[in-house]
């Protein structure tokens, strides 16, 4: 781990939790085939855009840090 990522790494431990919790209540977020995405290296996640929560409820899906590309 590079010291340039400790304060990545700080937010999305302080943000992500409570906006997780928020996704679930709000849209009754369910995490299906998690068993599928590598716990290393690299992946493609895909989603169809729904909505412009889309990248907020992908991040909340994943505990790898994600990268998106418009």
């Amino acid at each position: 781990m590079t010291p340039g990522r400790l304060p990545e790494l700080a937010a999305r431990a302080a943000v992500l939790p409570p906006v997780y919790a928020m996704m679930r209540v709000l849209f009754d977020l369910r995490l299906k085939g998690t068993r599928h995405v590598p716990a290393t290296g690299p992946g493609i996640v895909v989603a169809n855009h729904g909505g412009f929560f889309d990248p907020f409820l992908l991040q909340a899906g994943t505990v790898r840090p994600l990268r998106f590309m418009m």
